[in-house]
Protein backbone atom coordinates (compact mmCIF):
# COMPACT_ATOMS: atom_id res chain seq x y z
CA UNK A 1 0.00 0.00 0.00
CA UNK A 2 0.69 3.59 -0.52
CA UNK A 3 2.81 4.71 2.96
CA UNK A 4 4.23 8.06 2.42
CA UNK A 5 3.96 11.00 -0.17
CA UNK A 6 6.65 13.61 -0.34
CA UNK A 7 6.10 16.15 -3.11
CA UNK A 8 8.96 19.22 -3.58
CA UNK A 9 8.45 22.07 -5.58
CA UNK A 10 5.58 20.87 -7.82
CA UNK A 11 2.85 23.28 -9.38
CA UNK A 12 1.92 24.67 -6.05
CA UNK A 13 3.72 22.84 -3.59
CA UNK A 14 6.70 24.00 -2.40
CA UNK A 15 6.79 21.03 0.16
CA UNK A 16 4.60 18.85 1.39
CA UNK A 17 5.20 15.22 3.18
CA UNK A 18 2.18 12.77 3.76
CA UNK A 19 1.71 9.80 5.92
CA UNK A 20 -1.11 7.41 4.26
CA UNK A 21 -2.69 4.31 6.36
CA UNK A 22 -4.80 1.45 4.89
CA UNK A 23 -8.31 1.02 5.14
CA UNK A 24 -10.28 3.62 3.50
CA UNK A 25 -9.38 7.60 3.29
CA UNK A 26 -11.05 10.31 2.23
CA UNK A 27 -9.82 13.36 1.17
CA UNK A 28 -11.78 16.54 0.53
CA UNK A 29 -12.03 20.50 0.56
CA UNK A 30 -12.97 23.35 -1.53
CA UNK A 31 -12.88 23.29 -5.52
CA UNK A 32 -9.67 24.36 -6.54
CA UNK A 33 -7.84 23.83 -3.23
CA UNK A 34 -5.14 21.74 -5.14
CA UNK A 35 -6.87 17.83 -4.66
CA UNK A 36 -5.61 17.26 -8.24
CA UNK A 37 -2.47 18.43 -7.64
CA UNK A 38 -1.55 15.77 -5.39
CA UNK A 39 -2.53 13.22 -7.84
CA UNK A 40 -0.78 15.15 -10.65
CA UNK A 41 1.94 14.36 -8.52
CA UNK A 42 1.58 10.75 -7.27
CA UNK A 43 1.67 9.90 -11.03
CA UNK A 44 4.86 11.34 -11.60
CA UNK A 45 6.09 8.86 -9.00
CA UNK A 46 4.63 6.37 -10.77
CA UNK A 47 5.86 7.20 -14.42
CA UNK A 48 3.71 9.60 -15.90
CA UNK A 49 5.24 11.73 -18.52
CA UNK A 50 6.62 14.96 -17.12
CA UNK A 51 7.75 18.46 -18.80
CA UNK A 52 9.13 21.61 -17.00
CA UNK A 53 5.25 22.90 -16.60
CA UNK A 54 5.38 20.44 -13.22
CA UNK A 55 7.95 22.47 -11.61
CA UNK A 56 6.96 25.26 -9.21
CA UNK A 57 7.73 28.81 -10.42
CA UNK A 58 11.61 30.22 -9.61
CA UNK A 59 12.49 26.57 -8.50
CA UNK A 60 14.74 24.20 -10.26
CA UNK A 61 13.54 20.96 -9.99
CA UNK A 62 10.55 19.33 -8.76
CA UNK A 63 10.68 15.78 -7.09
CA UNK A 64 8.17 13.23 -5.61
CA UNK A 65 9.23 10.23 -3.59
CA UNK A 66 6.20 7.53 -3.16
CA UNK A 67 6.92 5.02 -0.30
CA UNK A 68 4.94 1.52 -0.56
CA UNK A 69 4.72 -1.51 1.60
CA UNK A 70 4.35 -4.51 -0.34
CA UNK A 71 3.63 -8.43 -0.04
CA UNK A 72 6.61 -10.67 -0.39
CA UNK A 73 4.18 -12.37 -2.88
CA UNK A 74 3.95 -9.52 -4.64
CA UNK A 75 4.11 -9.76 -8.79
CA UNK A 76 6.41 -6.33 -7.82
CA UNK A 77 9.25 -8.79 -6.42
CA UNK A 78 9.06 -10.96 -10.00
CA UNK A 79 10.24 -7.11 -12.10
CA UNK A 80 12.63 -5.81 -9.38
CA UNK A 81 14.21 -8.94 -9.60
CA UNK A 82 14.95 -8.89 -13.26
CA UNK A 83 16.64 -5.47 -12.80
CA UNK A 84 19.10 -6.61 -10.28
CA UNK A 85 17.25 -3.80 -7.76
CA UNK A 86 17.40 -5.06 -3.76
CA UNK A 87 14.17 -5.81 -1.87
CA UNK A 88 14.16 -4.05 1.01
CA UNK A 89 11.50 -3.54 3.55
CA UNK A 90 9.86 -1.03 1.62
CA UNK A 91 9.63 -0.19 -2.00
CA UNK A 92 10.71 4.05 -2.67
CA UNK A 93 9.57 5.17 -5.72
CA UNK A 94 11.45 8.48 -6.64
CA UNK A 95 10.90 11.13 -9.51
CA UNK A 96 13.10 14.16 -10.50
CA UNK A 97 12.10 16.88 -12.63
CA UNK A 98 14.98 19.20 -14.24
CA UNK A 99 14.33 22.56 -15.26
CA UNK A 100 16.04 21.94 -18.46
CA UNK A 101 13.32 19.05 -19.34
CA UNK A 102 15.51 16.21 -18.25
CA UNK A 103 13.23 13.92 -15.71
CA UNK A 104 15.20 11.15 -13.73
CA UNK A 105 13.59 7.87 -12.20
CA UNK A 106 15.20 6.39 -9.54
CA UNK A 107 13.73 2.62 -7.36
CA UNK A 108 15.08 2.48 -3.79
CA UNK A 109 17.31 5.07 -5.04
CA UNK A 110 18.56 2.73 -8.06
CA UNK A 111 18.01 4.48 -11.01
CA UNK A 112 15.82 3.08 -14.01
CA UNK A 113 14.43 4.29 -16.75
CA UNK A 114 11.00 5.89 -16.95
CA UNK A 115 9.01 2.71 -18.66
CA UNK A 116 10.44 0.74 -16.09
CA UNK A 117 9.46 3.01 -13.59
CA UNK A 118 5.33 3.11 -15.05
CA UNK A 119 5.44 -0.83 -14.80
CA UNK A 120 6.21 -1.17 -11.45
CA UNK A 121 3.84 1.82 -10.67
CA UNK A 122 0.73 -0.06 -12.47
CA UNK A 123 1.05 -2.99 -10.40
CA UNK A 124 1.47 -1.00 -7.13
CA UNK A 125 -1.57 1.57 -7.31
CA UNK A 126 -4.38 2.25 -9.67
CA UNK A 127 -5.98 6.07 -9.98
CA UNK A 128 -9.42 5.80 -11.18
CA UNK A 129 -9.94 7.05 -14.67
CA UNK A 130 -6.25 7.41 -15.37
CA UNK A 131 -4.55 4.10 -15.33
CA UNK A 132 -7.53 1.85 -14.30
CA UNK A 133 -6.41 -1.67 -16.15
CA UNK A 134 -10.11 -2.63 -16.15
CA UNK A 135 -10.98 -0.29 -18.78
CA UNK A 136 -8.81 -2.54 -21.39
CA UNK A 137 -9.98 -5.45 -23.11
CA UNK A 138 -7.55 -7.62 -23.06
CA UNK A 139 -6.69 -7.77 -19.42
CA UNK A 140 -10.59 -8.61 -18.69
CA UNK A 141 -9.18 -12.40 -19.63
CA UNK A 142 -6.66 -11.97 -16.84
CA UNK A 143 -9.00 -10.39 -14.17
CA UNK A 144 -11.47 -13.27 -14.64
CA UNK A 145 -8.47 -16.49 -14.24
CA UNK A 146 -7.50 -14.65 -11.04
CA UNK A 147 -11.03 -14.02 -9.66
CA UNK A 148 -11.37 -18.19 -10.22
CA UNK A 149 -7.79 -19.14 -8.92
CA UNK A 150 -7.19 -20.62 -12.64
CA UNK A 151 -3.18 -19.79 -12.23
CA UNK A 152 -2.08 -23.96 -12.94
CA UNK A 153 -4.38 -23.88 -15.63
CA UNK A 154 -3.09 -21.12 -17.48
CA UNK A 155 0.29 -22.25 -17.18
CA UNK A 156 -0.67 -25.57 -18.34
CA UNK A 157 -1.82 -24.44 -21.69
CA UNK A 158 0.40 -22.12 -21.89
CA UNK A 159 2.72 -24.99 -21.70
CA UNK A 160 1.42 -26.55 -24.32
CA UNK A 161 0.66 -23.83 -26.55
CA UNK A 162 4.49 -23.80 -27.11
CA UNK A 163 4.97 -27.19 -27.61
CA UNK A 164 2.44 -27.49 -30.32
CA UNK A 165 3.82 -24.21 -31.98
CA UNK A 166 7.28 -25.45 -32.09
CA UNK A 167 6.38 -28.70 -33.34
CA UNK A 168 4.63 -26.83 -35.97
CA UNK A 169 7.67 -24.87 -36.66
CA UNK A 170 9.79 -27.63 -36.94
CA UNK A 171 7.17 -29.18 -39.59
CA UNK A 172 7.10 -26.49 -41.48
CA UNK A 173 11.00 -25.97 -41.56
CA UNK A 174 11.19 -29.72 -42.74
CA UNK A 175 8.50 -29.50 -45.42
CA UNK A 176 10.75 -26.73 -46.87
CA UNK A 177 14.04 -28.66 -46.73
CA UNK A 178 11.49 -31.68 -48.47
CA UNK A 179 10.61 -28.83 -50.94
CA UNK A 180 14.24 -28.45 -51.66
CA UNK A 181 14.70 -31.76 -51.76
CA UNK A 182 17.83 -32.18 -54.11
CA UNK A 183 19.41 -29.18 -53.30
CA UNK A 184 19.66 -29.41 -49.70
CA UNK A 185 20.84 -33.25 -49.87
CA UNK A 186 23.56 -32.21 -52.40
CA UNK A 187 24.74 -29.02 -50.00
CA UNK A 188 23.83 -31.60 -46.62
CA UNK A 189 26.24 -34.52 -48.39
CA UNK A 190 28.94 -32.26 -49.57
CA UNK A 191 29.17 -30.58 -46.10
CA UNK A 192 29.01 -33.85 -44.43
CA UNK A 193 31.82 -35.88 -46.74
CA UNK A 194 34.04 -32.33 -45.77
CA UNK A 195 33.20 -32.92 -42.28
CA UNK A 196 33.75 -36.40 -41.90
CA UNK A 197 37.23 -36.36 -43.61
CA UNK A 198 38.14 -33.80 -41.06
CA UNK A 199 36.44 -35.67 -38.42
CA UNK A 200 36.47 -32.43 -35.65
CA UNK A 201 36.55 -34.01 -31.87
CA UNK A 202 35.46 -31.81 -28.96
CA UNK A 203 38.61 -30.17 -26.77
CA UNK A 204 40.96 -31.43 -30.33
CA UNK A 205 42.05 -27.90 -30.71
CA UNK A 206 43.33 -27.53 -27.51
CA UNK A 207 45.57 -30.51 -27.26
CA UNK A 208 46.68 -29.09 -30.64
CA UNK A 209 47.97 -26.19 -29.58
CA UNK A 210 49.47 -27.29 -26.41
CA UNK A 211 51.57 -30.16 -28.54
CA UNK A 212 52.34 -26.93 -30.93
CA UNK A 213 54.07 -25.08 -28.33
CA UNK A 214 55.92 -28.41 -27.16
CA UNK A 215 57.60 -28.87 -30.78
CA UNK A 216 57.44 -24.95 -30.93
CA UNK A 217 60.04 -25.24 -27.73
CA UNK A 218 61.84 -28.54 -29.00
CA UNK A 219 64.91 -27.30 -29.40
CA UNK A 220 65.30 -25.94 -25.87
CA UNK A 221 63.78 -28.57 -24.21
CA UNK A 222 65.60 -31.57 -25.95
CA UNK A 223 68.82 -29.29 -24.81
CA UNK A 224 67.55 -29.43 -21.42
CA UNK A 225 67.13 -33.12 -21.56
CA UNK A 226 70.44 -34.21 -23.11
CA UNK A 227 71.96 -32.04 -20.89
CA UNK A 228 70.16 -34.10 -18.08
CA UNK A 229 71.37 -37.64 -19.63
CA UNK A 230 75.10 -36.31 -20.40
CA UNK A 231 75.14 -34.99 -16.31
CA UNK A 232 73.55 -38.80 -15.14
CA UNK A 233 75.21 -41.35 -17.92
CA UNK A 234 78.24 -39.66 -18.87
CA UNK A 235 81.88 -41.28 -17.40
CA UNK A 236 82.18 -38.54 -15.40
CA UNK A 237 78.81 -38.46 -14.62
CA UNK A 238 75.87 -38.67 -11.63
CA UNK A 239 75.57 -42.79 -12.55
CA UNK A 240 79.85 -43.09 -12.38
CA UNK A 241 80.36 -41.74 -9.11
CA UNK A 242 77.00 -43.16 -7.64
CA UNK A 243 78.87 -46.39 -8.62
CA UNK A 244 82.00 -45.58 -7.34
CA UNK A 245 80.15 -44.67 -3.94
CA UNK A 246 78.08 -47.71 -3.94
CA UNK A 247 81.21 -50.29 -4.09
CA UNK A 248 82.83 -48.75 -1.06
CA UNK A 249 79.98 -48.63 1.14
CA UNK A 250 79.67 -52.52 -0.10
CA UNK A 251 83.11 -52.86 1.05
CA UNK A 252 82.34 -51.16 4.44
CA UNK A 253 79.10 -53.45 5.20
CA UNK A 254 81.64 -56.56 4.31
CA UNK A 255 83.34 -55.28 7.67
CA UNK A 256 80.08 -54.20 9.57
CA UNK A 257 76.90 -55.86 7.73
CA UNK A 258 74.43 -54.75 10.49
CA UNK A 259 75.91 -51.33 10.37
CA UNK A 260 75.05 -50.43 6.98
CA UNK A 261 72.11 -53.03 5.86
CA UNK A 262 69.28 -49.71 5.51
CA UNK A 263 71.99 -48.07 3.88
CA UNK A 264 72.52 -49.93 1.16
CA UNK A 265 69.03 -50.89 0.97
CA UNK A 266 68.88 -47.29 0.17
CA UNK A 267 71.61 -47.11 -2.27
CA UNK A 268 70.12 -49.89 -4.11
CA UNK A 269 66.54 -48.35 -3.85
CA UNK A 270 68.33 -44.88 -5.63
CA UNK A 271 70.35 -47.35 -8.29
CA UNK A 272 67.07 -48.65 -9.25
CA UNK A 273 65.79 -45.00 -9.59
CA UNK A 274 68.67 -43.51 -11.46
CA UNK A 275 67.87 -46.43 -14.55
CA UNK A 276 64.55 -45.33 -14.36
CA UNK A 277 65.43 -41.85 -15.05
CA UNK A 278 67.84 -42.75 -17.59
CA UNK A 279 65.71 -44.84 -19.25
CA UNK A 280 62.33 -41.70 -19.86
CA UNK A 281 65.47 -39.77 -20.69
CA UNK A 282 65.83 -41.92 -23.57
CA UNK A 283 63.18 -42.93 -24.31
CA UNK A 284 61.83 -39.84 -24.27
CA UNK A 285 65.01 -38.43 -26.83
CA UNK A 286 63.84 -41.13 -29.02
CA UNK A 287 60.05 -39.84 -29.44
CA UNK A 288 61.60 -36.75 -30.30
CA UNK A 289 63.14 -38.26 -33.15
CA UNK A 290 60.16 -39.31 -34.53
CA UNK A 291 57.97 -36.26 -33.80
CA UNK A 292 60.59 -34.22 -35.61
CA UNK A 293 58.02 -33.42 -38.60
CA UNK A 294 54.66 -33.37 -36.10
CA UNK A 295 54.87 -29.81 -36.78
CA UNK A 296 54.13 -28.96 -40.17
CA UNK A 297 50.42 -31.28 -39.64
CA UNK A 298 49.91 -29.82 -36.71
CA UNK A 299 49.52 -26.48 -38.27
CA UNK A 300 47.96 -27.78 -41.21
CA UNK A 301 45.39 -29.56 -38.74
CA UNK A 302 44.94 -26.20 -37.02
CA UNK A 303 43.91 -24.77 -40.36
CA UNK A 304 41.79 -26.92 -41.95
CA UNK A 305 39.60 -26.63 -38.68
CA UNK A 306 39.58 -23.40 -37.82
CA UNK A 307 38.96 -22.61 -41.56
CA UNK A 308 35.95 -25.08 -42.01
CA UNK A 309 34.83 -23.50 -38.25
CA UNK A 310 34.48 -19.80 -40.01
CA UNK A 311 32.58 -21.37 -43.13
CA UNK A 312 29.72 -22.63 -41.04
CA UNK A 313 29.79 -19.92 -38.62
CA UNK A 314 31.03 -22.22 -35.54
CA UNK A 315 33.76 -22.65 -33.01
CA UNK A 316 36.19 -25.78 -33.47
CA UNK A 317 34.55 -27.65 -30.60
CA UNK A 318 31.13 -26.70 -32.09
CA UNK A 319 32.01 -28.70 -35.70
CA UNK A 320 31.24 -32.39 -34.29
CA UNK A 321 27.93 -31.23 -32.91
CA UNK A 322 27.34 -29.35 -36.29
CA UNK A 323 28.23 -32.85 -37.70
CA UNK A 324 25.43 -34.37 -35.82
CA UNK A 325 23.09 -32.23 -36.56
CA UNK A 326 23.63 -32.01 -40.04
CA UNK A 327 23.48 -35.99 -40.08
CA UNK A 328 19.96 -35.69 -38.43
CA UNK A 329 18.76 -33.13 -41.21
CA UNK A 330 19.88 -35.06 -43.85
CA UNK A 331 18.36 -38.28 -42.26
CA UNK A 332 15.07 -36.28 -41.99
CA UNK A 333 15.09 -35.29 -45.57
CA UNK A 334 15.99 -38.74 -47.03
CA UNK A 335 13.55 -40.22 -44.68
CA UNK A 336 10.92 -38.48 -47.33
CA UNK A 337 7.08 -39.25 -46.76
CA UNK A 338 7.87 -41.43 -43.67
CA UNK A 339 9.98 -38.47 -41.51
CA UNK A 340 6.61 -36.01 -42.34
CA UNK A 341 4.34 -38.35 -41.77
CA UNK A 342 5.87 -38.94 -37.90
CA UNK A 343 6.18 -35.44 -37.33
CA UNK A 344 2.15 -34.59 -38.11
CA UNK A 345 1.44 -37.08 -35.87
CA UNK A 346 3.16 -35.70 -33.42
CA UNK A 347 1.93 -32.28 -34.20
CA UNK A 348 -1.74 -33.69 -34.31
CA UNK A 349 -1.05 -35.22 -30.62
CA UNK A 350 0.27 -32.03 -29.53
CA UNK A 351 -2.63 -30.01 -30.71
CA UNK A 352 -5.36 -32.44 -29.25
CA UNK A 353 -3.98 -31.72 -25.86
CA UNK A 354 -3.66 -27.96 -25.95
CA UNK A 355 -6.92 -27.85 -26.75
CA UNK A 356 -8.43 -30.59 -24.13
CA UNK A 357 -6.72 -28.15 -21.69
CA UNK A 358 -7.85 -24.98 -23.44
CA UNK A 359 -11.23 -26.49 -23.14
CA UNK A 360 -11.17 -27.61 -19.74
CA UNK A 361 -9.70 -23.85 -18.82
CA UNK A 362 -12.49 -22.03 -21.01
CA UNK A 363 -15.56 -24.18 -19.46
CA UNK A 364 -13.97 -22.97 -15.51
CA UNK A 365 -13.82 -19.23 -17.03
CA UNK A 366 -17.52 -19.72 -18.36
CA UNK A 367 -18.50 -20.81 -14.72
CA UNK A 368 -16.63 -18.03 -13.81
CA UNK A 369 -18.12 -15.38 -16.02
CA UNK A 370 -21.58 -16.83 -14.49
CA UNK A 371 -20.80 -15.50 -10.83
CA UNK A 372 -19.44 -12.54 -11.50
CA UNK A 373 -21.73 -11.11 -14.09
CA UNK A 374 -24.51 -12.29 -11.30
CA UNK A 375 -22.60 -10.59 -8.37
CA UNK A 376 -21.74 -7.48 -10.50
CA UNK A 377 -25.45 -6.97 -11.73
CA UNK A 378 -26.63 -7.56 -7.72
CA UNK A 379 -24.39 -4.47 -6.95
CA UNK A 380 -25.92 -2.04 -9.94
CA UNK A 381 -29.42 -1.01 -8.28
CA UNK A 382 -28.10 0.56 -5.46
CA UNK A 383 -25.59 3.01 -7.30
CA UNK A 384 -29.01 4.02 -9.02
CA UNK A 385 -28.46 1.82 -12.42
CA UNK A 386 -30.94 -0.24 -11.81
CA UNK A 387 -31.88 -0.60 -15.81
CA UNK A 388 -28.55 -1.31 -16.59
CA UNK A 389 -27.14 -4.68 -17.38
CA UNK A 390 -23.65 -6.01 -16.95
CA UNK A 391 -22.37 -9.12 -18.93
CA UNK A 392 -19.22 -10.66 -19.58
CA UNK A 393 -19.03 -11.73 -23.61
CA UNK A 394 -17.06 -15.25 -24.36
CA UNK A 395 -16.23 -15.52 -27.72
CA UNK A 396 -14.55 -18.97 -28.78
CA UNK A 397 -11.90 -18.12 -31.70
CA UNK A 398 -10.62 -19.80 -34.90
CA UNK A 399 -7.91 -21.64 -34.35
CA UNK A 400 -5.73 -19.02 -36.25
CA UNK A 401 -6.68 -17.07 -33.39
CA UNK A 402 -5.69 -19.29 -30.39
CA UNK A 403 -2.80 -17.78 -28.36
CA UNK A 404 -1.08 -19.34 -25.15
CA UNK A 405 -3.78 -17.62 -22.82
CA UNK A 406 -6.52 -20.10 -24.71
CA UNK A 407 -9.17 -20.82 -27.35
CA UNK A 408 -11.41 -17.32 -26.25
CA UNK A 409 -11.71 -13.81 -25.94
CA UNK A 410 -13.13 -12.06 -23.05
CA UNK A 411 -14.43 -8.77 -23.05
CA UNK A 412 -16.78 -7.11 -19.89
CA UNK A 413 -19.78 -5.38 -21.50
CA UNK A 414 -22.56 -3.16 -20.43
CA UNK A 415 -26.29 -2.31 -21.77
CA UNK A 416 -26.94 1.14 -19.86
CA UNK A 417 -30.47 1.03 -20.79
CA UNK A 418 -33.45 -1.80 -22.01
CA UNK A 419 -32.97 -2.16 -25.71
CA UNK A 420 -29.34 -0.66 -26.23
CA UNK A 421 -26.96 -2.55 -27.72
CA UNK A 422 -24.17 -3.78 -25.50
CA UNK A 423 -20.87 -1.74 -25.81
CA UNK A 424 -17.49 -1.91 -23.33
CA UNK A 425 -17.90 0.52 -20.41
CA UNK A 426 -15.55 2.99 -21.59
CA UNK A 427 -17.60 3.91 -24.81
CA UNK A 428 -20.94 3.33 -23.61
CA UNK A 429 -20.99 4.86 -20.42
CA UNK A 430 -20.84 8.26 -19.32
CA UNK A 431 -18.68 9.57 -16.70
CA UNK A 432 -20.68 8.92 -14.42
CA UNK A 433 -22.29 5.91 -15.17
CA UNK A 434 -18.55 4.61 -15.96
CA UNK A 435 -17.55 5.62 -12.35
CA UNK A 436 -20.37 3.37 -10.67
CA UNK A 437 -19.75 0.26 -13.15
CA UNK A 438 -16.17 0.22 -12.01
CA UNK A 439 -16.96 0.60 -8.67
CA UNK A 440 -19.49 -2.75 -9.01
CA UNK A 441 -16.53 -4.28 -10.95
CA UNK A 442 -14.17 -3.41 -8.33
CA UNK A 443 -15.97 -4.49 -5.83
CA UNK A 444 -16.63 -8.22 -7.19
CA UNK A 445 -13.02 -8.54 -8.61
CA UNK A 446 -11.50 -7.17 -5.15
CA UNK A 447 -8.74 -9.93 -5.01
CA UNK A 448 -8.28 -10.31 -9.06
CA UNK A 449 -5.52 -7.29 -9.37
CA UNK A 450 -1.94 -6.73 -8.66
CA UNK A 451 -2.67 -4.06 -7.03
CA UNK A 452 -3.19 -3.09 -3.52
CA UNK A 453 -4.27 0.66 -3.20
CA UNK A 454 -6.86 2.89 -5.50
CA UNK A 455 -7.47 6.24 -5.65
CA UNK A 456 -10.64 7.13 -6.54
CA UNK A 457 -11.28 10.95 -8.19
CA UNK A 458 -14.51 12.30 -7.95
CA UNK A 459 -16.36 8.95 -8.01
CA UNK A 460 -19.67 10.89 -6.44
CA UNK A 461 -19.65 12.85 -9.31
CA UNK A 462 -23.30 13.74 -10.39
CA UNK A 463 -24.78 12.19 -7.77
CA UNK A 464 -25.82 11.98 -4.53
CA UNK A 465 -28.32 10.82 -1.24
CA UNK A 466 -28.75 7.36 -1.12
CA UNK A 467 -26.79 6.70 -3.99
CA UNK A 468 -23.80 8.29 -2.59
CA UNK A 469 -24.31 6.37 0.41
CA UNK A 470 -23.58 3.09 -1.38
CA UNK A 471 -20.74 4.23 -2.95
CA UNK A 472 -18.88 5.03 -0.13
CA UNK A 473 -20.51 1.85 1.73
CA UNK A 474 -18.91 0.00 -1.52
CA UNK A 475 -15.60 1.66 -1.05
CA UNK A 476 -15.25 0.93 2.25
CA UNK A 477 -16.44 -2.77 1.36
CA UNK A 478 -13.11 -2.38 -0.80
CA UNK A 479 -11.17 -1.28 1.97
CA UNK A 480 -11.39 -4.48 3.77
CA UNK A 481 -8.82 -5.87 1.08
CA UNK A 482 -7.48 -2.86 -0.95
CA UNK A 483 -6.13 0.88 0.48
CA UNK A 484 -8.68 2.99 -0.56
CA UNK A 485 -8.37 6.91 -1.21
CA UNK A 486 -11.05 8.72 -2.75
CA UNK A 487 -11.23 12.27 -3.47
CA UNK A 488 -14.87 13.51 -2.76
CA UNK A 489 -17.20 16.34 -2.55
CA UNK A 490 -19.51 13.79 -0.90
CA UNK A 491 -20.43 13.69 3.21
CA UNK A 492 -22.23 10.77 2.29
CA UNK A 493 -19.04 9.11 0.86
CA UNK A 494 -16.33 11.04 3.69
CA UNK A 495 -19.05 9.08 5.85
CA UNK A 496 -17.85 6.07 5.30
CA UNK A 497 -13.84 6.61 5.50
CA UNK A 498 -11.77 5.29 8.25
CA UNK A 499 -9.13 8.47 7.55
CA UNK A 500 -10.15 11.87 6.76
CA UNK A 501 -7.41 14.36 5.32
CA UNK A 502 -8.42 17.93 4.24
CA UNK A 503 -6.92 19.81 1.58
CA UNK A 504 -6.81 23.37 1.63
CA UNK A 505 -5.58 26.56 -0.24
CA UNK A 506 -3.64 29.64 1.60
CA UNK A 507 -1.06 32.05 1.04
CA UNK A 508 2.20 32.69 2.90
CA UNK A 509 2.89 36.50 2.06
CA UNK A 510 2.80 36.58 -1.84
CA UNK A 511 3.29 32.95 -2.12
CA UNK A 512 0.33 30.20 -2.44
CA UNK A 513 0.67 27.44 -0.87
CA UNK A 514 -1.28 24.17 0.06
CA UNK A 515 -1.74 22.27 2.93
CA UNK A 516 -3.16 18.60 4.17
CA UNK A 517 -4.74 18.19 7.27
CA UNK A 518 -5.71 14.66 9.32
CA UNK A 519 -9.06 15.64 10.99
CA UNK A 520 -10.26 13.84 14.03
CA UNK A 521 -13.60 12.93 14.94
CA UNK A 522 -14.86 16.35 15.97
CA UNK A 523 -12.78 18.11 12.96
CA UNK A 524 -14.92 15.47 10.44
CA UNK A 525 -17.89 16.39 11.97
CA UNK A 526 -17.13 20.14 10.88
CA UNK A 527 -15.97 19.28 7.70
CA UNK A 528 -19.06 17.07 6.93
CA UNK A 529 -21.35 19.62 8.26
CA UNK A 530 -19.60 22.15 5.49
CA UNK A 531 -19.99 19.48 2.70
CA UNK A 532 -23.35 19.44 3.51
CA UNK A 533 -24.31 22.96 4.29
CA UNK A 534 -21.89 25.17 2.20
CA UNK A 535 -19.35 27.96 3.61
CA UNK A 536 -22.40 28.85 6.66
CA UNK A 537 -22.29 25.84 8.90
CA UNK A 538 -25.63 25.64 10.82
CA UNK A 539 -25.72 23.09 13.65
CA UNK A 540 -28.81 20.92 11.69
CA UNK A 541 -26.02 20.70 9.38
CA UNK A 542 -23.62 19.50 12.34
CA UNK A 543 -26.45 17.11 13.24
CA UNK A 544 -26.70 15.80 10.15
CA UNK A 545 -23.36 15.35 9.75
CA UNK A 546 -22.51 13.24 13.16
CA UNK A 547 -25.78 10.99 12.09
CA UNK A 548 -23.88 10.32 8.63
CA UNK A 549 -20.60 9.78 10.49
CA UNK A 550 -22.49 7.50 12.96
CA UNK A 551 -24.16 5.92 9.85
CA UNK A 552 -20.57 5.12 7.79
CA UNK A 553 -18.92 4.18 11.18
Amino acid sequence: MLQSLSIRNVILISKLDLTLDGGMTVLTGETGAGKSILLDALSLALGERANTSYIKPGADQASVTASFTISTDSYVYNLLEEQGIEQEDSLVLRRVINSDGKSKAFINDQGVSINFLSEVGEKLIEIHGQFDQLLKADTHLDYIDAFAGLTKDVEKVKALYAVWKNKEKFLKETEALQAQNTQNCEFLKYALEELSRVEPNKGEEQKLIEEREFLQNRAKIIEAVSSAMELLTHENGAEHFFAASYKQIEKAAVLAPHKFENLIGSFERIHVELSEVSSCLEEFLQEDDESLGKLQSIEDRLFMLRSLARKHGKTVDELADLQEELQEKLKLIEGGEDSLKVLKEELEVARAEYFDAATILSQKRSKAIKEIDISVNNELPPLKLEKAVFKTALEILSENDWGPKGIEHIEFLIQTNPGMPFGSISRIASGGERNRFMLALKVVLAHAGYVASLIFDEIDSGIGGAVASAVGERLRKLSNNLQIIAITHSPQVASYAQHHLHIEKGSLGEEVIIRVDRLDMIMRQEEVARMLAGETITNEARAAAATLLKVGA
